[in-house]
């Protein structure tokens, strides 16, 4: 996000977001070179500011496109969004039943376990070290795929939070 574009005690946090990402993709691309998928959207401000971290293809950020191209990785990265959320990808990547590395995530999901459904990251160089044990540990990766996808089944699909929703609100009253 440009920063200039939002309320002044805002600039800071979108600053912070944005180095993250940036480091993130710089050291994903460099040290697992094709293996990588990612970057930022093509616009102004990223074409300016950071023009070697943009999507290689912009088109790869359509929604459609996107999700053909998330098939294909066994591993998603997720890095904080707006307000310390992680947002939709993280819940992307469950559904696809991803090995998944993510920033600290800020809210609590009933039965998500940092080191059983993800690795955590600080740091742009520990992500990268994060997801290298993934690539390089098979067994844990798959195990880790295998229990996002029952997390998947048990707690995310759309049928499944809806009755979750019904039934809480049928308990509270």
């Amino acid at each position: 996000w440009d920063p200039a574009l939002t309320k002044k005690k805002y600039r800071q946090q979108r600053e912070e977001i944005n180095h993250m990402r940036v480091e993130c993709v710089r050291k994903l691309k460099k040290t697992f070179g094709s293996h990588f998928m990612g970057g930022l959207r093509h616009n102004e401000y990223t074409k300016k500011n950071f023009p070697d971290c943009l999507l290689e293809d912009p088109q790869s950020a359509v929604f459609g496109n996107y999700m053909n191209k998330l098939k294909n990785y066994p591993i998603g990265v997720a890095t904080t969004g707006l307000h310390n959320s992680i947002g939709l990808k993280f819940a992307e990547y469950v559904a696809f039943s991803h090995a998944i590395v993510s920033e600290k995530i800020h809210y609590e999901s009933p039965g998500l376990m940092v080191g059983k459904h993800y690795l955590e990251f600080n740091s742009a160089d520990e992500c990268v070290e994060k997801v290298g044990i993934l690539m390089e540990n098979h067994h844990l990766r798959h195990e880790m795929m295998e229990i996002n996808h029952i997390y998947y089944k048990n707690y995310l699909k759309p049928d499944v939070l809806v009755w979750r929703a019904i039934t809480k609100v049928l308990n509270t009253n």
